[in-house]
C-alpha cells in the first residue's frame, strides 16, 4: 500500500476502495492504517477523486474523508516536538533529539534503533519539521519498517511528516 502511495499509478486507488469494507482492513484500520493512508495520499496529491458511491456507513470510509480533509489543512510551518507530545518521557529522551537535522531524525527513527521510544520520539519531531520533499524516499521506508507500538503512534509520525514531504514537493520545495 505504500508503494502506491509513492508511486500514484492510477489504477490503484480503485483496487484499494474495494477493500475498505473488508473485515481485516475494517480491524486495522481502529489506529492510522495503510489502505487509508495510501488513498489519502491519491487524493490529496494524485488527483484521485472519492467516488460517489462510496458506503458512507463504514467508519474506514468516514476516516479517509476525515484524513483527507485534514492533510488539506497542513502548512509547513516547522513547529516544536512540544506541539505533538509532552511528558516524562520525552524529557528523557529531549536530548537525544533536540537540534538533529532531518536526516540525522531519520536515522534515530530507523530500524537501526533499539530503542522504540527514541524511534517514536524522533518520528514525532519529524511530523513537526519535514518542510521540504528532498529526503520522502527515506521517509517512506520509515513507514515501511513500522513496528507494533500501543496506539500507532510512530506510523501516526511518520504519516505526518510524509504528508508534509509531498506537501512541500507538490509546492515545488
Amino acid at each position: 500500500m505504500y508503494l502506491s502511495a509513492l508511486v500514484r499509478d492510477p489504477s490503484l486507488p480503485a483496487i484499494l476502495v474495494k477493500t475498505l469494507g473488508a473485515p481485516d482492513v475494517l480491524g486495522d484500520c481502529i489506529y492510522d492504517c495503510p489502505a487509508l493512508f495510501a488513498l489519502a495520499i491519491s487524493s490529496r496529491f494524485g488527483g484521485w477523486k472519492l467516488p460517489a458511491d462510496l458506503d458512507s456507513k463504514l467508519d474506514t470510509v468516514q476516516d479517509l474523508k476525515r484524513e483527507i480533509a485534514r492533510i488539506s489543512r497542513i502548512n509547513l510551518k516547522v513547529g516544536s516536538i512540544d506541539d505533538v507530545v509532552q511528558g516524562p518521557a520525552l524529557e528523557e529522551h529531549r536530548k537525544e533529539i533536540e537540534g538533529k537535522t532531518e536526516e540525522q531524525l531519520i536515522q534515530l527513527a530507523g530500524p537501526a534503533t533499539s530503542s522504540e521510544e527514541t524511534r517514536i520520539f524522533a518520528a514525532d519531531r519529524l511530523g513537526t519539521l519535514v518542510s521540504e520533499s528532498k529526503n520522502r524516499f527515506e521517509l517512506y521506508l520509515l513507514v515501511m519498517n513500522d513496528f507494533e507500538d500501543a496506539s500507532s503512534e510512530y506510523r501516526s509520525a511518520v504519516y505526518e511528516s510524509i504528508y508534509r514531504a509531498e506537501l512541500a514537493k507538490a509546492q515545488g520545495r
